[in-house]
């Protein structure tokens, strides 16, 4: 990812949660606790006005594949559209049936699926996604799990290039994958989960939030431990040490479904294919609700609370609220 710091180095050499004092204790006489057998998530009472994403800022772009119409799928913000095709003799062919499925919610033709091998969807690049501070987030529903990398969400090329770059999949049998260069573009930062978060024929939601605090990962609406973490690619033991992650600098394409990483020209559909023989490390299942929130402070990026309430509601009226920074007046 290429692109400078944004001027807030705190945090490199120190611990990307700090430490804080303990401030006590109050009642609360009217709340009960259950616990189960599974694990559990204890909350207080409703805040009032809160619950059916009502409390989330509104997202960047967001498609959520319920609307194909001629080989093009809409951004529900207005922005960019996500077109769908086959790769054949490096020529990009339109796709137009028979690319959806019922999404995680069971709606019939809500979800966009890849057969992992020559199937891919673009999405151009907006500059409205070039943001320090964010959160990506998609619902993703793998057919096969396999020892070797599936990538679902791409925005990166070969070598350094434009900065940001970014990609996220499934690994090692069901594992959550993440891929996060720095600003600057060098310096490669990739994990692998130590928990298998994914099963074939199974809906697991997938958010990725980014701070000048870190990294995090939610699955179904919870927050990977820091520790919960494999290094696979460069010096930092876990997503949550990752401080210098943002994609303000990148204005690389979305690529759905395929690993863009070893490409050079990813400007279009047809430029992607004339340079691309065969799939990389292709995603054989199907995604939906994919969304991007973000802007310049970390509290554009969605926190615990929000990724949960979008888990259990979906965007709700957040696709109609305000986004991103607040304009300069």
């Amino acid at each position: 990812m290429n692109e400078s710091n944004n001027s807030n180095t705190q945090g490199i050499n120190d611990s990307s949660r700090a430490p804080f004092e303990q401030l006590g204790f109050i009642d609360s006489p009217d709340d009960t606790i259950e616990g189960t057998e599974n694990a559990d998530r204890i909350s207080g009472d409703a805040k009032e006005g809160v619950g059916g994403s009502s409390n989330l800022p509104g997202p960047l772009a967001y498609w959520s594949f319920d609307s194909f119409l001629a080989g093009i799928y809409e951004d529900l913000r207005g922005g960019s559209s996500v077109s769908v095709h086959q790769l054949q003799n490096n020529t990009a062919l339109p796709v137009t049936a028979g690319v959806t499925r019922a999404g995680p919610g069971g709606a019939a033709d809500s979800a966009l699926v890849f057969n992992g091998e020559d199937t891919f969807a673009f999405i151009e690049h907006d500059p409205l996604m070039e943001v320090t501070q964010g959160t990506v987030s998609v619902w993703i529903q793998p057919d096969e799990l396999h020892e070797c990398e599936q990538i679902v969400l791409s925005k990166d090329e070969k070598n350094a290039g434009d900065g940001g770059h970014f990609r996220l999949g499934i690994d090692d049998g069901g594992r959550i994958f993440l891929r996060f260069a720095e600003g600057d573009g060098g310096s490669n930062k990739s994990w692998v989960s130590t928990k298998e978060y994914f099963t074939e024929g199974e809906w697991t939601h997938i958010a990725v939030s980014f701070t000048e605090d870190g990294i995090t990962v939610y699955a179904d609406g919870v927050a990977v431990p820091d520790f919960g973490w494999y290094r696979k690619e460069g010096n930092l033991d876990s997503p949550a040490d990752a401080t210098e992650a943002y994609i303000l600098q990148n204005r690389e394409p979305w690529l759905l479904g395929v690993d863009t990483s070893r490409t050079e020209v990813n400007d279009d559909p047809a430029a992607f294919a004339a340079n691309t023989n065969n799939l990389d490390d292709a995603f054989a299942g199907a995604i939906s609700d994919f969304g991007l929130w973000g802007g310049f402070e970390p509290g554009d990026a969605l926190d615990s609370g929000q990724v949960w309430d979008l888990f259990l509601h979906g965007p709700g009226d957040a696709l109609t609220a305000p986004s991103g920074p607040e304009p300069m007046l």
